[in-house]
């Protein structure tokens, strides 16, 4: 009866050392937080666990059936027990085991005992700073750990709760309370010391003044995101709803910054990028083998199962683009495939146990089965969509298409190719339809390219010659012919298309290894693209096009030149040079292009100057004028200049054993540059002049000492 009354005494006011002293009983507050955690402990074990509406055992019973009886006075002091919390903190109990025990109340049968739990975790995020990340870890492991997908209104009402206690860490942070604002400077009350929260970040090896470890702040919150990223992929609507609006809520640094209302179509929209990333990093090759997925919901023994992702997946797709649809009206090219044409019903045995058949017979689903080919025609025609940000999504995610299905998804592609490279007269219409295809179709192409996906594609390599497929070609060569015949070359998608053409072209060649991009395009078309890049490249092709410009445009290198000039150094050092006469002649305009690259400001440019000199030399080999042009700019160039070309040959002979038949030209300006007063040349020459000396001296014994010469000989006579 005392125990109660000091309950209820609590339920207005914090006990702690000094209350319990002011009131008289100070004596007693530790035997009370003793005796405290006991009662949780044993209403627990008999009347909390066994009461969870997770447990099986409670589905089909009534509430008011399992409460009467004996268990309802004790269902009365759990409550008062739980409502105690925190205002009496339990001595002896973790704040993991706390946690964890109010958390599993938010799912108990009796519903005041449920509200009172979470309204316990509510103010311990609120007014207790120290136990923010506590409460958010422990009730996010509770929830993956014990709320099953089975469950869908337990889930959805636990990811809402999750989202509020976000929202009031949030909002704790921007407007502390009182009580917040105690427990940061005094660390006597409830016996676990205060904490801010910044103090959290110092990592996994901080503990609190108990002795208690701190999780850091940011493994709380990438389990929160990791989650809601699980949840996002829920067959259900309002769970893939609520993880939007968590990893929204679980970026407390930028609390105070706006942020844009969420409607319904940026909901959709987001969940249907997911799912169409996702598709097509996972859609396996034509034909591919079926993958079955087992999961506690799925009937392993009927004649009906479940294909892995790629099912399900598309069914989802299908209908968010329908929901896009009905939120925002999208043109009429926009249409979806029928489902009905798409998915095919069909029936297979069982690969399970007998005995896992005979305990899941009753639980059977009938499923559907998708080709890969649905998707890509699903998702390819979303290229001419005029919806911007579906359109993009769609680029997005065929441009992370995996290796394995490239191929696949490229002959889909191929009506699409033909259709760009097509240069048969149209109106202005149709003209700037396929300028935008033009574009879409290029920027896949470049993120295929970006990674690194063709490099790892065996498809994409003729298997003769290991030349690029004739589709690569065929469209290379195209869209090299439109844009060197377009009249408007200045229009908006041009300049585009432009852009994304010059960065397609540099990482498609950067995604080869060396030794394979020797055979991949032919000299003739290699040579024709390094001439048209050089009309791109503004000021920075002047030597090759003979094109003058003005000041202003000569001090500014725009995004265009630069992607241009990187394509244009691709193709150079695509194996050996297309044209080697160029590389023989001296002063030829290659050089006076090189030179020009050397001797700019930028440092992008630069650094793309020293790196084509590099691989030229590693490409032409057999070109003894290059290895000589090199050399002689390290002496007759300009300080930067010469850097550059003296760095190159650092590169290059320390890479391999360089074939050279002038050996004693490189140790002489690898001499010269140790006295460099540029610390970093002088130090590659140090290293160079090192590796030289052991490659060509290492062998050689010493002269022996004069004394030791002289000693032997008198010891002979």
């Amino acid at each position: 009866m005392t125990i109660n009354l000091l309950l209820m005494e609590e339920l207005q006011m914090m006990l702690t050392e000094d209350t319990a002293r002011s009131i008289g009983i100070s004596s007693y507050y530790p035997h009370v937080r003793r005796v405290f955690v006991d009662i949780l402990r044993a209403l627990d074990t008999h009347y909390g666990r066994p009461l969870m509406m997770t447990n099986t055992q409670n589905l089909n019973k009534e509430p008011d059936e399992m409460l009467s009886g004996e268990r309802k006075p004790r269902i009365d002091l759990f409550r008062t027990c739980v409502a105690a919390v925190p205002r009496l903190i339990p001595d002896g109990m973790t704040g993991a085991e706390l946690v964890d025990m109010l958390a599993r109340l938010t799912v108990h049968v009796d519903e005041e005992l449920r509200a009172l739990a979470y309204q316990s975790l509510q103010t311990l995020v609120l007014d207790f700073p120290d136990w923010r990340q506590d409460v958010i870890l422990g009730f996010t492991q509770f929830l993956v750990r014990d709320v099953q997908d089975t469950f869908s209104q337990l889930l959805d009402n636990g990811l809402r709760m999750l989202l509020q206690l976000l929202t009031c860490w949030r909002n704790a942070l921007a407007n502390p309370s009182a009580k917040a604002k105690e427990q940061q400077v005094d660390p006597r009350l409830v016996g676990r010391g205060g904490m801010n929260d910044t103090s959290a970040m110092n990592g996994p090896g901080h503990k609190r003044p108990d002795g208690q470890k701190v999780e850091p702040i940011t493994g709380v919150f990438h389990l929160v995101e990791g989650f809601a990223l699980v949840m996002l992929c829920n067959c259900r609507l309002y769970p893939r709803r609520l993880p939007v609006n968590d990893n929204r809520a679980s970026l407390l640094r930028s609390s105070t910054a706006p942020r844009k209302p969420v409607n319904e179509r940026d909901v959709y929209m987001h969940v249907w990028k997911n799912y169409l990333t996702f598709g097509f990093r996972v859609v396996p090759a034509i034909p591919s083998p079926v993958i079955r997925c087992a999961s506690p919901d799925l009937s392993l023994s009927g004649q009906h199962t479940v294909d892995f992702g790629i099912t399900c997946m598309s069914k989802e797709l299908s209908q968010s683009l329908e929901n896009l649809g009905g939120a925002q009206t999208l043109p009429g090219r926009f249409s979806v495939p029928s489902i009905s044409g798409i998915y095919t019903r069909h029936k297979r045995t069982s690969s399970s146990p007998d005995s896992l058949s005979a305990e899941r017979g009753d639980n059977k689903s009938p499923g559907t089965n998708a080709s890969p080919t649905a998707l890509y025609k699903l998702t390819v025609q979303l290229l001419k969509c005029e919806t911007i940000d579906v359109r993009d999504a769609a680029v997005n995610a065929i441009g992370k298409v995996n290796s394995d299905a490239l191929k696949d998804l490229m002959e889909e592609l191929v009506p699409y190719i033909r259709e760009a490279v097509d240069r048969k007269q149209e109106n202005m219409r149709r003209r700037r339809r396929r300028d935008a295809l033009r574009l879409q179709l290029v920027r896949v192409l470049e993120l295929i390219a970006e990674y690194g996906t063709f490099g790892i594609c065996p498809a994409v390599l003729d298997r003769e010659t290991q030349s690029l497929h004739p589709t690569f070609v065929e469209y290379i060569d195209g869209a090299r012919l439109y844009l060197e015949n377009e009249s408007d070359k200045e229009a908006p998608a041009v300049r585009d298309i432009k852009l994304h053409f010059c960065n397609f072209i540099s990482k498609m060649l950067k995604s080869f290894s060396l030794e394979t991009c020797h055979a991949l395009l032919k000299r003739d078309l290699r040579r024709n693209l390094f001439a048209l890049f050089a009309t791109w490249a503004g000021p920075y092709g002047r030597p090759l096009t003979n094109v003058n410009f003005s000041n202003e445009e000569e001090k500014r290198c725009t995004e265009l030149q630069l992607s241009a000039l990187q394509a244009m150094s691709g193709l150079l050092c695509c194996g050996a040079c297309f044209n080697p006469p160029s590389l023989s002649e001296e002063g030829s305009i290659l050089y006076q292009w090189l030179d020009l690259l050397l001797a700019t400001k930028d440092e992008k440019i630069y650094t793309l100057a020293r790196e084509t000199v590099v691989l030229l030399l590693e490409g032409n080999s057999d070109i003894g004028a290059l290895l000589d042009w090199v050399v002689d700019r390290c002496y007759t160039g300009s300080p930067q200049v010469a850097d550059g070309c003296f760095l190159a040959l650092a590169t290059i002979f320390s890479a391999r054993e360089y074939p050279c038949d002038h050996y004693t030209s490189i140790i002489n300006v690898t001499l010269m540059n140790t006295g460099c007063p540029r610390a970093a040349v002088q130090d590659a020459a140090l290293q160079l002049l090192q590796l030289l000396d052991q490659r060509f001296f290492g062998n050689v014994r010493s002269l022996p000492a004069p004394d030791a010469d002289i000693g032997e000989s008198t010891q002979n006579n």
